[in-house]
């Protein structure tokens, strides 16, 4: 038997361990086990948090339609509105009837600025355009009126004349035509007539 390692001072002796060839090992020795070989250290690199949005995209959540809202019906003019409107027409129409047209056209344009949609003061608007010798003015006043009103009988005489004019018989015809439908004994309907066999 080998001789027992005399310890060194200062150091512990070591101890026997069981199944190693100590004599102390009265076990049988256990058979290797091969143990996975531990993963090569690798420079850890740092993680960097992610930025976290503080709200999600409008993209990822998913909205009810909305509902388009109601248009707000138009509010009626005021009072101090709807006095001046019935101001301006009540000069327009004096200055009609009085054939002043500077007059007409200055009152009738700022009435229909209070009153966008009144038909009679556009062809009245048309009338004064016309004996100006605006033609394309007046066109386009008459024009205007049928839009807003396309009974209104008037409104065709001017165009009928005006289309005329220019000599455009098929429209000046058709315009006559309309007038005269609209007002068979209105106060130009006999001269309308005449007119349109002749056209």
């Amino acid at each position: 038997a080998a001789p027992a390692a005399t310890p060194v001072e200062g150091q512990t002796p070591p101890v026997a361990t069981p199944g190693l060839g100590g004599e102390a090992a009265s076990a049988p020795a256990l058979p290797p086990v091969d143990l996975p070989k531990p993963p090569e250290a690798t420079t850890a690199t740092p993680m960097v948090a992610a930025a976290v949005p503080t709200s999600a995209p409008a993209s990822a959540i998913a909205l009810p339609a909305a509902r388009e809202p109601a248009k707000p019906s138009p509010e009626p003019a005021s009072a101090p509105q709807a006095s001046e409107a019935a101001t301006a027409e009540s000069a327009c129409r004096k200055a009609y009837a009085s054939e002043k047209y500077r007059a007409i056209i200055d009152n009738c344009r700022r009435a229909l600025e209070l009153n966008a949609d009144d038909a009679r003061l556009m062809v009245m608007m048309a009338h004064a355009e016309l004996d100006r010798g605006r033609n394309s003015t007046a066109l386009r006043w008459a024009r205007k009126a049928v839009a807003v009103d396309p009974k209104l009988p008037d409104a065709y005489v001017f165009i009928g004349e005006i289309e005329q004019e220019v000599g455009n018989n098929a429209g000046a015809k058709a315009a006559y035509s309309k007038y005269l439908e609209l007002a068979p004994t209105g106060k130009y309907a006999s001269d309308l007539r005449v007119i349109v066999r002749n056209l």
